[in-house]
């Protein structure tokens, strides 16, 4: 019966896959090559490829379990962890408040500037028109004199 599969068919095994997907890894005959088949797609690895990956997949899942076990057990280290992220939030607060004391302090006094800028603008337009009545009084006064005759000088 082995001999009317495909040598690629050959120990074959199946992997069920979330959503009802099968996965295929195969060793191909003879030949040593492991294919990962998913969807119609095939990926062939050689051995040392293949167990190279495996390696490093089951050497990076022991170090996740050393890293968060570690920061689990370890009371102090998350003490320090949680002081240190406590420490750093009091810090940006602070910064925060300071800057927008300093905010307030700019439109307090650019507030004091503009005030200062009206009662300047106020006291030239006082006095702006303090000269123009001025003037209409001076340009009235030149017709009162132009009307008086003047007497005949020395001559």
């Amino acid at each position: 019966m082995s001999s009317s599969l495909p040598y690629h068919h050959q120990g074959s095994r199946h992997v069920n896959a979330p959503g009802g997907r099968h996965h295929r890894l195969m060793r191909a005959g003879e030949s040593g090559i492991y294919t990962l088949s998913h969807g119609g797609r095939q990926l062939r690895l050689r051995p040392l490829v293949f167990w190279l990956v495996l390696g490093v997949l089951a050497t990076m899942t022991a170090w996740t379990v050393t890293t968060v076990s570690y920061f689990a057990f370890r009371e102090d280290v998350l003490t320090r962890l949680i002081t240190r992220q406590a420490e750093m939030e009091f810090g940006y607060e602070d910064r925060i408040a300071e800057l927008r004391s300093q905010v307030d302090r700019i439109s307090s006094r650019q507030l004091l500037d503009q005030e200062q800028y009206e009662q300047q603008l106020e006291q030239i337009l006082r006095r702006q028109s303090a000269l123009e009545s001025r003037a209409n009084a001076l340009s009235g006064l030149s017709d009162v004199t132009s009307s008086i005759r003047q007497p005949p000088g020395p001559g």
